[in-house]
C-alpha cells in the first residue's frame, strides 16, 4: 500500500508525526499506511 501520509506525501511511514497536519481525520490514513508498509 501507500507509504507516505495523506499530508502530501511529504513525511515516511517511519517518521509518521503523533499529530499529522490535517488533523484527527488523518490518523487512520496514517494507521493504514503503517500496517500495509
Amino acid at each position: 500500500m501507500r507509504r507516505r501520509t495523506a499530508s502530501g506525501g511529504r513525511v515516511p511511514v517511519r517518521f509518521a508525526p503523533p499529530v499529522p497536519e490535517a488533523g484527527l481525520p488523518a490518523l487512520p490514513e496514517l494507521a493504514d499506511a503503517c500496517a500495509g508498509a
